[in-house]
């Protein structure tokens, strides 16, 4: 694989690689990480729907989360705090918030992000979730109309979101003073 290659020689194959390869030097970046985001790629290539929560975090963590933790090293110098776990967290509550914004335009996909689990569980089905973004013209075009189960699969999905959000307000510290702080060294 090109990665294991670009991470194993540190010799570049592609102009863009010349970057990527200094990046990685100059900021000790592991391949694991980048790795977690090829496999999240792979997910959405791949599959269309998730049984369950742990499921879709996983999912999320792969296309969003790992990429905090590429992005850590280079972005945020917190002296004394490691904030990876939090950054991690802050990408999948991105990654969740992406869901809930985009249910209409994946069900008119044919894919459902929402876990199935929660779904049955309020006895909502998928094809319930299809027939809400279908106008009675049968064009696709319609909103998203929620019934009152599905709302409870929504809070659902909300409450993970925002649990997943506090834990990045509650280990990020907040920036003041920048000089003070060390984020220009």
């Amino acid at each position: 694989m090109q990665m294991e290659a670009l991470f194993d020689s540190g010799y570049p194959s592609t102009p863009t690689d010349v970057t990527l390869i200094d990046t990685i030097h100059r900021c000790h970046l592991p391949m694991e990480p980048f790795r977690e985001m090829l496999l999240g790629q792979q997910m959405d290539l791949e599959i269309n729907r998730y049984q369950t929560w742990e499921d879709l975090r996983l999912y999320c963590y792969s296309v969003a989360g790992a990429v905090w933790l590429v992005s850590a090293p280079i972005l945020v110098s917190v002296p004394d705090k490691d904030v990876t776990e939090a950054l991690v967290e802050l990408g999948i509550a991105m990654q969740l918030t992406n869901i809930l914004q985009d249910i209409g335009a994946d069900a008119r996909r044919g894919r459902i992000y929402l876990p199935l689990e929660d779904l049955k569980r309020f006895s909502y089905t998928e094809q319930d979730l299809f027939k809400s973004v279908i106008d009675i013209n049968g064009d696709m075009s319609g909103k998203l109309q929620p019934t009152p189960c599905f709302r409870f699969v929504l809070c659902i999905l909300v409450a993970k979101c925002f649990s997943h959000s506090f834990f990045f307000k509650l280990n990020i510290p907040t920036v003041g003073n920048n000089e003070k702080n060390h984020y220009n060294q």
